[in-house]
């Protein structure tokens, strides 16, 4: 989802253009001021230190964490013994949706790949800078919230058993609780081992205490935080919430809070696509796993397939957190418009798009309210439109802006659904947004090749954004740009995937940081 992307070459720098606050759930809305964290589910890049959506660690085992992931994803496996192992994590799309996959084919490294072998996989997101009580989260009370499901498309790598060479077919499997407390979705608190609850769907043929298919989570053992809260410990209370079916979407809503007067350390509450009346309870014991992921944190999210002994898969739509205990609210209000065309938070709407709607129950007028100033749409009414009361009991359920609202440019818009005459009740609506496409778009697929390079200064950091700041200014590091071999001619190629139309074409001059001293350069 890159805005844009920069190119150079070997005395020049350029960009290419042609012309040309997000909603996590589906089933509820978010609560009031927005999640402290969003995992939209649709970006995996694989450093180890920023991966995912680029706030992530995955900390190597080889450095005593809990993961082995090489960066590849589901369907990428080269020949046995040959990099990227089987399994892994990856963004896909069907249909609508778009999710991050992770799936854990076992032990390769019996079949000849070693760590990273993708035999575990372990995310972690930093909850220390983010709120102010990362080390007592659980006890206070914290709510998460995702959606996710068992996969049983393609693609999906064969098993490869712990112990015994692969491939052996796949067989639909989720994931335990591991690990000492570690799961699917949880989180920990604290530096040390205070406390960590998570959450997976599971089968009941997956490995421990799970008596049907749903979402497991920590057993219960006693009211202090221990290790053996995992599904195939011994001894304990198993929690599963069951009933449904894990390989199709569901979206969860849960309340965690310190409590022992249930036998555990910590009060499970538990609502699910949609509902808001019938809450599951479950107690349980926090686990002490902790790991140091990113050195000196005091709290963090965890997404965990991370044991090597089993196999098993999730996809994951998104994932979120909010400090303090926040009752669900449903997604939609049968007197509330819904359905938004641009969608919620939608980027690079088309230039002159019509805003249409789904209308409440009962209703027969709608109030559009459109302006660039969340507040001023947020807070308007017909007493006071604040100049962003654009159409006033209109009966049909489209509002085209006139004039087309500018290109790049972010919009906010609420409809107000009205009664019929006899009370003509107002329902306000809730406030959506949407930003109108660039009038040029950066081109992404470009591969550069030279006719040679210096050592360090390859053509590639000329595709790759290199030495470009925020405010795209460029550094004077030599190592950041190409510099041709000096072998004659001198060229730089660069292969674009089809053809475009041409916007802009943005160029830096090339800027060693000796040039104003020895008076050469521009």
């Amino acid at each position: 989802m890159c805005k844009r992307v920069v190119f150079g070459m070997s005395c020049a720098w350029l960009v290419i253009l042609v012309a040309g606050t997000t909603q996590a759930g589906v089933s509820y809305l978010d609560p009031t001021g927005g999640w402290t964290y969003l995992y939209t589910g649709d970006l995996c890049t694989s450093t180890y230190n920023a991966c995912l959506d680029g706030t992530w660690h995955h900390y190597d085992a080889s450095s005593g964490g809990s993961d082995a992931w090489d960066g590849s994803a589901p369907g990428q496996t080269g020949a046995a013994g040959v990099s990227p192992a089987p399994g892994g994590a990856g963004v896909f799309t069907e249909g609508d949706a778009t999710f991050l996959r992770i799936q854990d084919c076992g032990d390769p490294r019996d079949t000849g790949w070693g760590d990273p072998s993708n035999r575990k996989l372990t995310f972690a997101h930093n909850i220390t800078t983010e709120v102010s009580n990362a080390a007592s989260i659980l006890n206070d009370g914290v709510t998460l919230s995702f959606r996710a499901r068992i996969p049983t498309t393609a693609p999906l790598d064969p098993i490869y058993p712990d112990g015994t060479a692969g491939p052996q077919s796949w067989t639909t499997s989720g994931y335990n609780i591991h690990d000492d407390g570690y799961g699917v979705f949880g989180i920990k608190q604290g530096a040390s081992g205070l406390g960590v609850v998570c959450f997976s769907l599971a089968m009941n043929t997956d490995e421990g205490d799970i008596s049907a298919d749903g979402l497991t989570m920590n057993k219960r053992v006693g009211t202090t935080v221990v290790s053996g809260v995992d599904s195939y410990d011994s001894g304990g209370v198993e929690n599963t919430l069951s009933g449904f079916d894990p390989t199709v979407w569901h979206e969860f809503w849960i309340q965690i809070v310190g409590d022992t007067s249930g036998g555990g350390t910590h009060k499970v509450t538990i609502w699910m696509d949609g509902d808001i009346e019938n809450p599951q309870v479950f107690y349980v014991t926090a686990g002490n796993k902790h790991e140091d992921a990113g050195g000196g944190w005091s709290g963090y999210l965890v997404m965990s397939l991370g044991r090597t002994g089993i196999y098993g898969s999730q996809d994951v739509d998104f994932f979120a957190y909010k400090a303090g205990l926040h009752d669900p609210k449903p997604g939609s209000e049968p007197q509330v418009a819904g359905d938004p065309y641009p969608a919620n938070n939608a980027p690079d709407v088309l230039f002159g798009t019509i805003l249409t709607w789904s209308a409440g129950e009962g209703i027969e007028t709608h109030d559009v309210y459109l302006g660039m100033n969340f507040e001023d749409v947020n807070d308007a009414d017909r007493s006071d439109p604040r100049g962003v009361l654009v159409s006033q009991g209109q009966e049909g359920t489209s509002y085209e802006p006139d004039p087309p609202l500018g290109y790049g440019e972010t919009w906010y818009w609420r409809i107000d659904e009205v009664g019929p005459a006899a009370d003509s009740e107002i329902n306000k609506g809730r406030v959506w947004s949407f930003t109108v496409e660039s009038f040029g778009l950066p081109i992404e697929s470009v591969e550069a090749t030279a006719s040679g390079a210096e050592a360090g200064m390859g053509p590639e950091h000329t595709v790759d954004g290199s030495g470009l700041n925020e405010s795209n200014q460029h550094s004077t590091e030599a190592t950041q740009m190409w510099l041709s071999a000096g072998t004659q001619p001198n060229w730089i190629r660069f292969e674009f995937d089809k053809a475009y139309k041409l916007h802009e074409l943005w160029v830096w001059n090339y800027n060693f940081i000796v040039e104003s001293v020895s008076g050469f350069g521009a």
